[in-house]
Order: structure tokens, then sequence, then C-alpha cells
């Protein structure tokens, strides 16, 4: 358990620093932790057990040290801000925005526009980095689709293609079954196109929506 522990706090630091991701995966990790603490303290909970809970919303272990550190903070006296503004990762807002809230007594306002905030960040990140990757998806199913071309164009008119189809019918299932290899191979063919059709269009609709 101790060796999972580690490996799995090993790979959250490294999902923290990745290119591009990296961000997204901190904004992700400030929208939980924003939504859950506001969320038990609008129900009645007191700050420091509201804390404790919260760290456990966080999936990233990263985090969940921070808001565990924060919760003695607070305990001790300090501000709930603390112990961000001293983390490198975190973005200096949060700190700043949980400071001015702990101070006007507006915590709860200040974490609902922080994890409205972040949610947008989100969703723009999401958004560019689909831009970026339609290009490649879009060669990833052309390429796929040309495969299942050749393949079927293969089988049903070489020589090996034959031989191959006769093997078949004689050794697999579908010739148990009474169902010519022609008909599988055609079937599988225009699902695999249906779908990457679907997928293609999925990414160009998801894309002009998203700008």
């Amino acid at each position: 358990l101790l060796i999972t522990a580690i490996a799995q706090r090993i790979l959250d630091q490294i999902k923290l620093r990745l290119p591009v991701f990296g961000k997204l995966f901190n904004y992700v990790a400030i929208v939980k932790f924003s939504r859950g603490l506001r969320t038990l303290i609008l129900g009645g909970v007191d700050l420091v057990s509201a804390l404790e809970v919260t760290a456990l919303m966080v999936d990233n272990t990263r985090y969940r040290e921070l808001i565990q550190k924060t919760k003695k903070t607070v305990e001790n006296g300090g501000k709930l801000g603390e112990v961000f503004e001293k983390d490198k990762l975190m973005p200096k807002m949060v700190s700043q925005m949980l400071s001015t809230g702990e101070e006007t007594g507006r915590v709860e306002m200040t974490l609902d526009k922080l994890a409205q905030f972040y949610s947008r960040e989100v969703n723009n990140l999401i958004a560019n980095l689909m831009s970026l990757l339609e290009p490649f998806i879009m060669i990833v199913l052309g390429v796929a689709v040309a495969l299942m071309i050749a393949l079927h164009l293969f089988v049903s008119r070489t020589r090996l293609g034959k031989a191959m189809r006769a093997v078949a019918q004689d050794k697999t299932m579908a010739a148990m079954v009474g169902i010519p290899i022609d008909r599988v191979i055609s079937v599988t063919f225009i699902i695999g196109s249906a779908l990457a059709a679907a997928a293609g269009m999925f990414f160009v609709v998801y894309n002009g929506q998203t700008r």
C-alpha cells in the first residue's frame, strides 16, 4: 500500500506538470475544491471539518495534501489561502481571492466565483485541445477507413484472399453457423466506416460549437 501511495503521488505530480494538460488537471482540481468546500460551508459544516471532507473529494494527491495542510493552518489560527499562496502550482488568484473572501466574510461567494471562473477555463482548454487534435483524429480515421477498404478488396479479389475465405468457410464460426465470410467482411467494413464517419462528424460539429 505504501508503494502504491508513493507511485500515485509521483503520477499526480507528473500530471500537474505536463505541458498543456497539466494546466487542465490543475484547473479541474481547483473546481472540485471550490465547489466541494462551498457546498459544505453552505450546509452548515464548520471550516475545519469542511476542509477535511473536501480533501477526500479531490482526486489529485498533491491537492489533497495542500488542503490537509490548509486545514491544520486554519486550526492553528492561520488564513485559508496561506498554504496555497506558498505553493508554486497554485494560481496566485486563488490564494488572493480566498484571503479577500475570508477577510470580508464572503468565503462562500468567493468559492462560487472561483468555481465558475475555472470551470470556464476548463471548457476553453478542452475546446482548444479538440481544435489541436482534430486534424490528427481525422487523419487516423481516414487511415482506418483506407485500411478497411484495402482489406475488403484484398480478401475479395486476390487468390490469397480466396484461399483465406475457403479456409475460413471450413473452420471459422461464420462457416459453422452458415454465414458466408464475404457478408461478415462486408458488414464489418460497413459498420467500421459508419463509426469512423460518425466520429468524424462529432468532432467537426463539436469544434464548430466551441468556437
